[in-house]
Order: structure tokens, then sequence, then C-alpha cells
């Protein structure tokens, strides 16, 4: 659903999320995204870099391998990453606080909250056109570009765990599923589990959450609870070196440990999968221009986006995605899976009390 849409179910008037000032930014491009010349010559930014607030890991270095050196060979643009495991938005969101922004784009954890505090920049005009010919029609709008959504599943590997939990329910049943466990250390992704594992169906978990009624779950089950990772690459280590035997964790970091571990079981049952996700820019980004080119030579190159899905199991937006893919990555993606969907949305706007009440309960 389109972001717009969405902010207007809610009651949040998109001249308060989305207006920004009327100066301009160099070469001709103001903040609202539209450029006055149109699409600029890559001649004219060659030996420009841009910088990316990344997750790090597997997932930088695919990016680097597959979309930035690529990218840089072919337009003379260089790409910098800034690694923030736990969200790549905290550098950004801290740029634009201190007016000192040096993040030009980044993925974030939950894009709806720099949406919704006005810290985005908007894509313009020439570039949606681009975006129109290239990506999925729902895989973008002014403010994002979808990419690497990712799914929150369940990850077990049976070497560890002699019976496997493979629904949330089972994973909070400790008793008859016993051994070693980890939740990614995001309230987001834990409370919806919990309501799920307490039997809330899925259709009731796209908007407000109960939150008291999964805190409580979630105590129940805080002591059977070994680590509570803060990133992808901590998912992935504690599954590889057997630190736990099963995890809630986000798909694609679970998909790159069964390519060590084979017999490791992905779950969908329950999976998650909140909206929006994906690429935004920020609303001071130094290097607007050169970011924007970056964008429009990605979406014109569906060949590279899947090398890098090969690699992480995330979707990215090209309208052909599938057709580069091998079967089985493209079998392992969230799209076209029976997932639960939930609300960026929700979440930003309660974040202060998602935080503290997630500070709390950790301790």
């Amino acid at each position: 659903m389109k972001i717009g849409k969405q902010l207007l179910k809610m009651g949040v008037p998109l001249a308060g999320v989305l207006m920004v000032a009327g100066s301009l930014f160099a070469n001709g491009v103001d903040v609202a995204g539209a450029s006055s010349s149109g699409q600029p010559s890559l001649k004219s930014l060659k030996g420009q870099t841009i910088v990316e607030a990344s997750w790090g890991g597997v997932y930088t270095q695919a990016e680097k391998k597959d979309l930035w050196d690529p990218f840089t060979k072919a337009t003379g643009i260089k790409v910098e990453a800034v690694i923030n495991g736990s969200d790549p938005s905290i550098p950004a969101i801290l740029g634009e606080q201190t007016h000192n922004q040096t993040i030009d784009l980044v993925t974030p954890l939950n894009p709806a909250i720099m949406i919704s505090k006005g810290e985005i920049q908007q894509f313009p005009s020439w570039l949606l056109a681009t975006f129109k010919k290239y990506l999925r029609p729902t895989a973008y709008t002014k403010n994002y570009m979808e990419a690497s959504d990712t799914s929150t599943v369940i990850a077990c590997n049976p070497a560890v765990m002699k019976k496997c939990p493979l629904t949330p329910a089972e994973f909070f049943n400790v008793k008859e599923y016993p051994g070693p466990r980890a939740i990614v250390n995001d309230p987001t992704e834990a409370i919806p589990m919990a309501l799920e594992a307490l039997g809330v169906p899925s259709d009731q978990l796209g908007g407000a959450l109960n939150v008291s009624k999964a805190m409580k779950e979630l105590k129940k089950i805080k002591p059977y609870i070994s680590s509570w990772p803060d990133s992808g690459s901590q998912q992935q280590q504690l599954l590889t070196d057997k630190s736990v035997g099963a995890e809630i964790m986000w798909n694609g970091r679970a998909f790159v440990v069964q390519q060590t571990i084979p017999k490791l079981i992905i779950s969908w049952s329950g999976a998650l999968l909140p909206e929006p996700q994906g690429y935004i820019v920020t609303k001071h980004a130094p290097n607007l221009q050169a970011t924007f080119a970056y964008f429009a030579w990605l979406a014109e190159h569906p060949k590279n986006q899947a090398k890098w899905v090969e690699t992480m199991t995330y979707p990215m937006p090209a309208k052909n995605l599938n057709s580069y893919l091998p079967a089985n990555i493209a079998a392992a993606l969230p799209v076209g899976k029976k997932v639960t969907i939930t609300s960026n949305l929700w979440d930003a706007q309660n974040e202060t009390l998602l935080a503290n009440t997630w500070q709390s309960f950790l301790g």
C-alpha cells in the first residue's frame, strides 16, 4: 500500500509529513526533489563520492561487489559505507538533527520514521519516469524505493535442538520445545511474534498492537532467551557457532546460514513482513545528484539487482527480477509467501512507547 494513502487513513496530514523547505541545493536540485534541469549528465558527476548508511557484514559486502563497484566502474562515481548494524538510519537521523548531514542514502530499519519526521528527500520527476520504466509499479513512491524487504522468520538447527519449533506458539513453548533460543533485539518484531504465539490472528496485526499483552508473554520466555542480537551478523553468528538452536531472525540472514548449515530449517509459519521498507534519500543529502544517478543506474540494471538478491535473499524492485534468479532463490523470497503484514507506520508513530517499553523489559 502506498505511504500517502496509509498516512491519510491514519489521519496524518501529508503536508506536515512531506513538506520541505524551499531553499536550493547545488546543481539545480531543490529540496522537494525536482530538478530544474532534468537528469544530470554523468560526466558532470564523475569523481564524486556518495555515502550510504548500510547494515554491514555480508549485506554491505554484497552491495559493494554487486552494486557499488559496477556502478563506479560505469560512472566514475564512488560509493562509501557508514555501518550501523542495528539500524543504518541512526547516523542519518543524527545528521539531520545536527544540521551536519554526511549520509546520502540509507535502508532504514523503519523508513516511516524518517518519512514522518520530514527527514527524507523526494525523487525528482525524471527519476520517477526511470522507475516507471524499469521497476514494479508497487515497488516505489516519491519517497522511497522498495528494496531488501526483510521478513522475520523462525530458523532452527536440528543438530542443536532435537525438537525444532516451527511456529510462534511452538517457539514460545519452552517446555515442549526445549533448547537455547534467540530473538532479534527489536520490539517491532518480537511483539507481533509474541501476539501470534498467543493466537492473535494475522489480520489484526497490521495496525495498533496490544503491547501490554505481548510483553506479558515475552516476560515468560525471557529467562530462556540466551541472546537478543542487535545486528544481522550477530544473528548469523549465533546459529553458525551453535550458541542457539532456534532463533527469531531476518529471513535473508537465515538463508546465508543455511548455505553453511544445509539442514537448517527456515519456517515461514507466522513470518512477519513490515511495510513500507526500502531505500530513502536523506533530506539534506550532500551528494544529491550523484545519489539520484545511482538510483537510476540501479533501476536500469536488473542483473546486478539479481546478483545481490542471490547472496541475501531479499527482494529488489526490478520488474523482471525472477527471470534473472535461480529457481531456489526466487522461491526463498518473501514475495508470494503467506506472511503477516505489520505496519511500519504504526511503529513510527509509537516509536517512544516501543523504545521505552523494550528498554525497561531488557533492563
